[in-house]
């Protein structure tokens, strides 16, 4: 079936068919059997109730809720996506790549090729009659040409940064079409102490082979302001996501903000911990002090 020209009927009977990531009202009773439910938890990311009149990017969308989310509160929504689920991070690379091609030869996703190969997201977008403009590129591609020229007053980072072998690099991406606050939810390991900035390297003992790295929230925060953003705060810790098989995935939700480079570069010198400063060479130190307009 091709879900851009499927009847309405058509697409209702698909919903149950399908695997959906998240859970969506579709209107009249029909809701997706989602992984997730994030609708009892939306009001611990922060996001502003109204939005209207804002441009918002949201990276990763899966089968869309909070893009749906986003539109429903006012918002002009850019959905970005793979153009396949072949072009994730695997652990293993090309050698996982081919394996997972060969499990999806009969698999219903290959058939939706045109459109990222998810017709979840695709059902949902006809549903709700939506106006979510979809963009099909990696996070690392994100640069204001790969987006038209257009920035963001909000970008949205949904569990994705734990599923990248380099998050930093996409951090910088995405740093260069924010425009005013970037909020990212991920997920983490209660146990391990949280304000030592160090990240759980996952590899081969992921079961998908698609999660890379755990990092802590002091982890975190420190990668945000290395990759430009400033005014890091934690809006919720501990967020416990129920899936639907009943277990729970532990989440933070951080807000950061953009600032010109300069900015972003005083504040990482005025604010790095003392350990670190002692490490760097004073030539160096001096020289950003002077170039940043800082004491030495």
């Amino acid at each position: 079936m091709n879900v851009l020209t499927a009847s309405r009927d058509e697409l209702i009977a698909l919903v149950p068919k399908i695997h959906w990531y998240h859970t969506i009202d579709l209107g009249n009773g029909l809701v997706t059997p989602g992984t997730y439910d994030h609708r009892p938890y939306l009001e611990a990311y922060g996001f502003p109730a109204d939005m209207t009149g804002m441009k918002v990017l949201d990276v990763g969308r899966a089968s869309g809720f909070f893009s749906f989310e986003f539109e429903r509160r006012g918002a002009d929504v850019l959905a970005v996506e793979l153009p396949s689920p072949l072009q994730k991070d695997f652990v293993g690379g090309d050698f996982t790549r081919g394996i997972k091609a060969e499990e999806r030869t009969d698999d219903e996703g290959g058939k939706h090729a045109e459109y990222g190969g998810r017709p979840d997201f695709m059902t949902a977008h006809r549903l709700l009659e939506s106006r979510v403009r979809s963009l099909y590129c990696s996070i690392y591609e994100l640069s204001p040409e790969r987006t038209s020229g257009e920035t963001f007053d909000l970008v949205f980072l949904g569990s994705i940064l734990n599923h990248l072998a380099h998050p930093i690099a996409a951090l910088t991406a995405v740093r260069s079409i924010t425009k005013n606050t970037l909020v990212v939810a991920n997920p983490f390991e209660p146990e391990r102490r949280q304000s030592n900035p160090v990240a759980h390297f996952v590899g081969r003992n992921a079961r998908s082979l698609t999660n890379w790295w755990i990092p802590t929230i002091a982890c975190m925060q420190e990668m945000l302001i290395a990759s430009g953003f400033a005014d890091v705060r934690l809006v919720a810790r501990n967020l416990s996501l129920k899936m639907r098989t009943g277990s729970t995935s532990p989440h933070f939700v951080m807000h950061a903000a953009v600032q010109q480079s300069d900015e972003a570069w005083r504040h990482i010198a005025r604010t790095a911990p003392k350990g670190y400063r002692r490490f760097w060479p004073r030539r160096v130190a001096g020289t950003i002090a002077r170039k940043l307009g800082l004491r030495r």
